[in-house]
């Protein structure tokens, strides 16, 4: 919803208050938001997972959501208000819309106050929802759910002095889980800064964990519905049932996550089980849903990566590593439907695809000297815009997150689905993906040559351990359209494998700037060639990356023979083709030196 579609704000009078509320929706039922400790009617529609769920609740009843006195839109009295003032201010909306009666939903603290409202005007009530709510919200003998009185007053502490904390967004406070993406937190930061005033939220919290409505709960006669997430961070799902099972009836849902909101990419099962319960019909399905490979990316180590080049040649990197992708995503017709930082998320009609993109990327990206993660998993996705959702990109993201760097891991259905097309899979084992149920079986991907096919004018990157080091030819064309490195083998070294090889793609952008080092700030085609060759030192000695920039002159092809040993690193040109390329100055970025540059010497008696 854009903000020019924003619904209006109206008001309705509690005591000597203004409440704040909006109604959208054209449904048939009226329905009741009740919020938790904060809420800001105007910025939910500028937080599109909020804006996209509180419009899909809007298609099956009219929906009246408000903020509660002291927060968001309201009146903010100095001073906070009691369980029972703020469960007033459901009457309040309630009369100035003429509504005697409307089903009910309590959204965390909201929750206390839906059930305090439903135990006291049964009349008013036709049903009753609770998300991620609890009796007592501090723990005891007889309630071992919650917050200790220690960790309590810790949190009081950290609204005054730091607010909103991390701790407090993604633990008991917001609870959106520390694996969120930083962004979102960032989001949700921004919102509960607008919501409410630190002073508010101290008050807030400091009432709420005086709060217990156990002695309440057996009356509430309304027909009850209870929901809560597995790995809510703010609410133990053993205290949600303890809830549910005090309230006569009651009916207790409870979904996957480690996130205290319904707003995630499983919204529209959570929205069916409430129309269900609301009115007695579950709705067709009718959102658009494809069967699609997932393919998940991102780059190993990028923050400690990042705060070694510092953030001019770290964005410079990026934009490098984005050519590459991009370029490897049309080669194999992935979508990119996301992108976040140095993460990618890729949809593809073929589970070989893309895992044959994967390899690709992963081969090709070597020459920023990075690596790369990549997760590959097929199932049911949800369109969403431009945007895709569902457990399928939950479980490829997980899966990701299992890689090694530059490793290609696969769930066992792409690699099922992937028969015959001479992907090598090795077995990985089984494995618990982080909110997501079972057991995993995993296998990671090795390249069978289709994805790193070249033509007549590439070359290769397949270096081999020799005992006494590893010779490795760098080499491109004189108009330079590929770059690759191919392993020195044979009689005087001279023969040369082309075969099934590795193409190292050329980059008209930036390429990563650091400290000493002579990198030009854009490719010069035919003057200067930039290529990342990987030596390995001899056997049982550690892989070194040196990602060498190359200086020529004349119109020929020049070449470059890297001698990578345990000691020594050398280099030398030879004559390939008339007239004679002259090979003029060889360096090497040498990462264990903080990006200093290196020279290395140039032999000329090959």
């Amino acid at each position: 919803m854009s903000l020019m579609a924003l619904p209006k704000t109206k008001y309705a009078r509690s005591g000597d208050v203004l409440i704040a509320y909006q109604v959208t929706g054209e449904g048939s039922v009226d329905v009741v938001w009740a919020p938790g400790t904060m809420s800001h009617l105007d910025m939910d529609w500028e937080m599109p997972r909020r804006a996209l769920f509180f419009e899909r609740f809007g298609k099956f009843c009219r929906l009246i959501r408000f903020d509660k006195r002291g927060t968001g839109l309201s009146d903010r009295p100095v001073k906070m208000a009691t369980l029972e003032e703020r469960t007033d201010d459901i009457r309040a909306v309630m009369d100035d819309l003429g509504l005697e009666r409307a089903h009910l939903i309590g959204f965390s603290e909201g929750g206390s106050m839906a059930c305090l409202f439903a135990a006291t005007h049964p009349e008013r009530v036709i049903s009753l929802i609770i998300w991620g709510a609890q009796a007592r919200w501090i723990n005891s003998p007889d309630h071992p759910w919650g917050q200790t009185r220690e960790e309590h007053d810790q949190m009081l502490a950290s609204i005054q002095d730091d607010w909103p904390s991390f701790d407090y967004v993604t633990g008991f406070g917001a609870g959106v889980g520390r694996d969120a993406d930083p962004a979102f937190i960032e989001s949700v930061t921004r919102y509960m800064r607008a919501a409410a005033s630190p002073s508010a939220v101290r008050a807030y919290e400091t009432m709420n964990g005086q709060i217990d409505t156990r002695s309440i709960l057996p009356s509430i006669q309304t027909p009850t519905l209870v929901m809560n997430r597995t790995g809510d961070p703010c609410v133990i799902c053993g205290a949600a049932r303890d809830m549910a099972s005090r309230i006569p009836g009651a009916k207790f849902n409870e979904y996957p996550g480690n996130s205290h909101s319904p707003m995630l990419d499983d919204m529209d099962t959570i929205l069916s089980d409430i129309q269900e319960f609301i009115t007695g019909e579950r709705p067709i399905d009718s959102s658009d849903r494809i069967l699609a490979t997932v393919l998940f990316l991102d780059i190993a180590s990028s923050t400690k990566r990042a705060v070694q080049l510092g953030d001019s040649a770290w964005s410079n990197l990026l934009n490098s590593y984005y050519a590459i992708v991009r370029k490897e995503l049309a080669r194999f017709r992935g979508k990119e439907t996301n992108t976040a930082g140095d993460g990618f998320l890729a949809t593809f009609d073929g589970p070989a695809r893309a895992v044959r993109c994967a390899l690709a990327i992963a081969g090709a990206v070597r020459q920023l000297g990075i690596e790369v993660r990549a997760g590959v998993h097929t199932g049911e996705c949800v369109l969403m815009g431009d945007n895709v959702g569902g457990i399928a990109v939950h479980t490829g993201a997980r899966i990701m997150a299992k890689a090694d760097p530059g490793e290609v891991l696969v769930s066992g259905t792409v690699k099922d689905l992937a028969a015959g097309s001479g992907i090598d899979f090795q077995d990985r084992g089984m494995h618990e993906l982080k909110g997501i149920p079972g057991e995993w079986k995993l296998f990671s991907a090795r390249g069978d040559g289709d994805a790193n096919q070249t033509d007549s004018r590439s070359n290769a990157l397949t270096p081999r351990r020799e005992q006494h080091g590893t010779s490795l030819l760098a080499c491109a064309d004189g108009e330079p359209e590929s770059i690759g490195v191919a392993p020195r083998s044979g009689q005087n070294g001279r023969s040369r494998t082309r075969k099934s090889c590795l193409e190292l793609p050329i980059l008209p952008q930036r390429l990563p700037q650091a400290r000493g080092t002579r990198y030009d700030s854009g490719m010069v085609r035919g003057a200067l060639i930039v290529a990342a060759v990987t030596a390995l030192a001899p056997m049982n000695e550690a892989t070194v990356q040196l990602p060498l920039y190359i200086e020529c002159k004349g119109a020929g092809v020049p070449v470059v023979v890297l001698e990578a040993g345990a000691n020594k690193t050398s280099a030398s040109w030879e004559k390939v083709s008339e007239p004679r390329s002259r090979l003029t100055r060889v360096c090497a970025y040498d990462r264990a030196n903080r990006g200093a540059s290196k020279e290395i010497p140039i032999n000329e008696d090959n």
